[in-house]
Formats: C-alpha cells, structure tokens, sequence
C-alpha cells in the first residue's frame, strides 16, 4: 500500500489506518504465534547480581 502525504489530513489518515490495523492485529491473535511466559512460582524475588560478592 502506498500513501502519498500531502496535507494534515493526509496524516490523520495515516494515523487511523495504523491504528485500525493494530486494532485488528490485537483482536485476532495467531494461536501459538508467541511462546508461553515462562512460570516463576519459585523463584526469589531478588537475585544476587554479578560481582557483588554474596
């Protein structure tokens, strides 16, 4: 798709076409398009960092 940008108008058009296609996008996710967020039941709410000597 090409759109030519010539005025303001041009632009709030832009915009609202983007929004409609992200709209779109998050109503219909692909089944299994994004890998399952990892579980954290057990791990510690703090992590020693590198360095730190602990």
């Amino acid at each position: 798709m090409t759109l030519r940008i010539d005025a303001t108008v041009d632009v709030d058009l832009l915009i609202t076409l983007v929004s409609l296609a992200l709209q779109a996008h998050q109503a219909w996710p692909i089944p299994g398009d994004a890998p399952p967020a990892p579980c954290n039941d057990h791990q510690s709410a703090a992590d020693p960092r590198e360095g730190s000597g602990i």
